[in-house]
């Protein structure tokens, strides 16, 4: 992995990471010591490692660095 990793970026693991995603397609809800809590669909990482939240305001992109993942 760590060859991949060095060689593609999060990008070659991405596929690995969303087979192992507790949380996809479910309902859940962001924690964050500086933001207010978040609620929508986790719809697993971009490329980039960015979570995807699905929202009623649409699909957020949450980068931030440490967050608390809960189902609702």
């Amino acid at each position: 992995m760590l060859q991949s990793f060095t060689a593609q970026g999060f990008v070659g693991l991405r596929d690995a990471w969303q087979e192992r995603n507790a949380h996809a397609g479910q309902q859940v809800r962001l924690l964050s010591d500086y933001a207010v809590p978040l609620e929508g669909y986790c719809r697993g990482v971009d490329g980039d490692g960015a979570l995807l939240l699905e929202t009623p305001a649409g699909m957020q992109r949450i980068i931030s660095g440490e967050v608390s993942l809960r189902k609702t």
